[in-house]
């Protein structure tokens, strides 16, 4: 009985399966030069972004990204602008800048952030 049931219970759980075949349909590229991309691809991956911060009063400021990524911490002293040149990932479109406990959401526009607390 116990092997009757074994061969039921081993033979039950097979699957069948199926040979998955690309939706496209294979062009002969068999190596890089035989790529074709286009001439104003860009192929950078980072961005230079240029940060000019001020504030009325003595505190750090923490530079992150909205997935709580932290990309720089500074101290900010009055009467003295902070300046920076931030490296990020070009998908990068928007910072938060924390000061005093409060966040703010900053786009980045034109590779420049320039803000005052």
């Amino acid at each position: 009985m116990i092997a009757g049931l074994s061969v039921f219970l081993f033979s039950s759980c097979q699957k069948d399966i199926e040979a998955m075949k690309p939706q496209n349909e294979d062009k002969g590229i068999t190596t890089m030069d035989q790529l074709s991309v286009a001439n104003d691809f860009n192929w950078k991956t980072t961005q230079d972004v240029e940060l000019n911060l001020t504030a009325g009063t003595t505190a750090t400021v923490v530079i992150k990204s909205s997935a709580d990524v932290v990309y720089q911490k500074a101290l900010l002293i009055p009467g003295e602008p902070y300046n920076s040149v931030l490296t990020l990932p070009t998908y990068e479109k928007e910072l938060t800048l924390v000061f005093n406990g409060n966040s703010v959401p900053v786009k980045i526009v034109n590779k420049n952030i320039t803000y005052s607390f």
